[in-house]
């Protein structure tokens, strides 16, 4: 339900929701990296089998925090790759560097959306479906943060476009996408001109209603103690990183 939960502006806790599927999963196996695309209420994260059963406890540990911290119920499942491609759908993934210490997954085949959509489907989705009791729920949120302030347009306005090509040929959808984005580069400018978060108009967030998600969500089922804890521990570390960052370091 979060559409109903974006509507009454709570658009913060639904995005946090979906991060913290992804960390609760990645706490799992810190050892290699899973590819996963976030898509502001969800996320679909691409596991090894081998991490099946403790996956099924990390999903279920979200759900019941988006339940008892928002009252969101969180839809989350499990879609293997053989049956997206007994559909003729495919996941095919390539790593995007885009930085020396930051990679993202790219997605193409159609099997990403296909599983999505499986996991929503309330008759094709109920063989892929967890529910609680499947599994005991346990989730580290772990490395779940946000403590940024609101990040201003450089220029008045942020646009989100979302293009799907829908043919049949991945040649003629590759060549779409590189003509929509060039066309974007043409009216906006290249990447830098045109990316809506600048480092100079980055600043860390002081106030409680901002700091008040990564703290209930990172305390969630661990005491009142450890609550009040985390509670200085997340003022401690924003200060911290307001003074390293005026010094440039």
């Amino acid at each position: 339900n979060s559409t109903k939960a974006i509507e009454r502006g709570e658009y913060k806790e639904v995005n946090l929701i979906g991060a913290s599927t992804i960390i609760a999963i990645l706490n799992l196996k810190k050892s290699f990296s899973l590819p996963f695309i976030f898509g502001g209420d969800g996320a679909v994260i691409c596991i090894p089998e081998s991490l099946l059963d403790e996956t099924r406890q990390a999903l279920l540990g979200t759900q019941k925090m988006a339940h008892e911290i928002y009252g969101l119920e969180l839809r989350v499942g499990i879609v293997p790759l053989r049956f997206i491609r007994e559909k003729k759908m495919n996941v095919l993934v390539a790593r995007c560097r885009l930085s020396e210490t930051v990679d993202q997954a790219a997605f193409r085949g159609g099997g990403l959306q296909f599983a999505e959509e499986c996991i929503k489907d309330g008759i094709e989705g109920s063989q892929f479906k967890l529910h609680q009791g499947d599994a005991e729920p346990i989730a580290d949120f772990s490395g779940l943060e946000c403590r940024w302030n609101n990040v201003p347009s450089a220029h008045g306005e942020i646009n989100t476009l979302i293009v799907q090509a829908v043919t049949q040929s991945e040649t003629v959808n590759n060549a779409i996408y590189r003509e929509v984005i060039e066309q974007i580069e043409r009216i906006y400018g290249n990447d830098a001109a045109c990316h809506p978060v600048r480092e100079k108009d980055l600043s860390m967030s002081l106030n409680g209603k901002s700091l008040s998600g990564e703290s209930r969500i990172r305390s969630f089922s661990k005491g009142t103690l450890y609550r009040i804890y985390y509670w200085f521990k997340i003022r401690y570390g924003v200060m911290l990183g307001k003074y390293l960052m005026l010094q440039k370091i």
